[in-house]
């Protein structure tokens, strides 16, 4: 009686469903309990993990030294990402699958990622030019409450860091728009470098370190324009005199 050998199946313990936050970095997956199948099995093993999506969530190492029964595999969410996503890992042995063998096995689970507020934003200026003497009307634009937030409720404020250059700019904005208004009305004949501060505050709360406002600093600068001669007097004869030639 000739008895042919079959590969058993390598084997990995279960892992629990991973509970993590949104822009959590550098998350270790620890894995135990591998091994080629029965004890006078003694071959080779690999270890390979992979997610459904990888613009959600990716491997970033696996360590793994056969025969080792444990390792470890490194993953890094994408940014602002939250949901569930499964995640596989897989057991490899070089034993092959002739005779019906079986040479991999693998464990299924779900990593569940938890929300946090991100602060408010909207395309920065890098800063803002105007003129002596005018009255100027700025747009903002891409003003959201953040990344996959765009249901919260935003409040925006503008205050003058100077106002004996630029007294009061007024902020007109109207939630959930994604563009807001400034209005700058000058000092009469008065220019120079000051800076203005744009608060922005959602309601996506601060649970789990999460950032419901925020202020941004834009420099401004008031640029001088040259006024018209002032009005003159005659000394002689008298203004208004009527001279009969």
């Amino acid at each position: 009686i000739n008895v042919a050998s079959v590969n058993d199946t390598p084997q990995i313990d279960p892992i629990s469903d991973l509970y993590i936050m949104e822009d959590s970095l550098n998350i270790l997956i620890p894995l135990s309990g591998i091994n080629a199948g029965p004890a006078n099995e003694l071959q080779n093993l690999s270890i390979n993990a992979f997610v459904d999506d990888t613009s959600l969530v990716k491997i970033s190492s696996i360590q793994y030294n056969s025969p080792e029964d444990t390792g470890l595999v490194t993953i890094d969410p994408t940014d602002n990402v939250f949901g569930i996503i499964p995640m596989t890992v897989q057991v490899i042995d070089d034993g092959g699958t002739l005779n019906g063998g079986v040479d991999t096995s693998e464990t299924i689970f779900f990593i569940n990622i938890s929300p946090i507020n991100d602060p408010p934003i909207f395309n920065l200026l890098d800063s803002i030019q105007i003129f002596e003497d005018s009255e100027t009307i700025i747009e903002l634009t891409g003003v959201q409450a953040g990344p996959w937030e765009k249901d919260q409720q935003i409040t925006m404020s503008v205050k003058s860091n100077n106002t004996d250059i630029l007294p009061n700019p007024a902020l007109s904005y109207n939630s959930p728009d994604t563009i807001a208004t400034l209005t700058f009305s000058t000092i009469p004949n008065i220019f120079g470098s000051t800076s203005i501060s744009i608060t922005m505050s959602d309601n996506g709360g601060t649970d789990f370190g999460g950032k419901d406002s925020i202020s941004y600093l834009i420099p401004v600068e008031i640029t001088s324009v040259n006024d018209k001669p002032s009005d003159f007097n005659i000394i002689t004869p008298n203004n208004d005199s009527t001279i009969v030639i």
